[in-house]
């Protein structure tokens, strides 16, 4: 009877943190650099230079993981580079369109678009502003979860001076990642076989 009781406490205690866990293993997010994209089209204004303004993405973004273990969770990083290159004259608007591509815990992309504007006279008189027309967006994942998205936009001063727009992510949705049903079962079973194991030697050594 003793017995029996010390083996039904073991099972008990091994099976509890193994189910528990298995309810709150939250996705990680990915970003996809490859996937992720800018382009710049100049909609209007006077350029005597080639290419004054160049924008990147920013050389840290692919493979940055977002783990997050509670809805509201947050992470901000760089998004987009952006550069006035040296010019005798240029007074230049433009549209921009750009995705932040992710490809785990599946594919998905959260889209934004904006408009701005840069001047410089003889690379002294410099200035440019970039605006987004809806910062934030949003990633969805097939697998239930998803991302709110929102874009930094911000001044460009100075004339070969590297701009940063970063970008912050926030858990809205998290949906626990799928578990085989039999893996509690089977992490109970094999703490269930070292606890009666240890009951053993403490017998043999009594």
């Amino acid at each position: 009877m003793f017995r029996t009781s010390i083996k039904a406490a073991v099972v008990a205690l091994a099976l509890a943190p193994a189910a528990a866990g298995a309810a709150t293993i939250y996705p990680k997010f990915v970003v996809d650099g490859a996937n992720s994209s800018v382009t710049v089209t100049q909609t209007g204004g006077s350029t005597i230079c080639n290419k004054c303004l160049q924008v990147k993405l920013a050389p840290t973004l692919d493979g940055r993981t977002f783990a997050p273990t509670a809805v509201g969770d947050k992470m901000a990083f760089g998004f987009l580079r952006w550069k006035i290159l040296s010019g005798f004259a240029s007074d230049m608007t433009f549209s921009v369109s750009a995705a932040l591509a992710f490809s785990k815990p599946d594919p998905a992309k959260a889209p934004v678009g904006g408009i701005g504007q840069i001047f410089t006279v003889n690379g002294q008189i410099t200035g440019g502003k970039l605006q987004w027309t809806n910062p934030v967006s949003k990633a969805a994942f097939k697998q239930g979860s998803w991302l709110g998205v929102t874009f930094k936009a911000g001044a460009l001063k100075k004339v070969n001076q590297v701009k940063t727009s970063r970008v912050v992510i926030t858990a809205e949705k998290l949906l626990p990642v799928p578990i085989p049903a039999a893996f509690p079962l089977m992490a109970g079973g094999v703490a269930m076989l070292g606890g009666l194991g240890l009951l053993r030697r403490k017998r043999k050594t009594a």
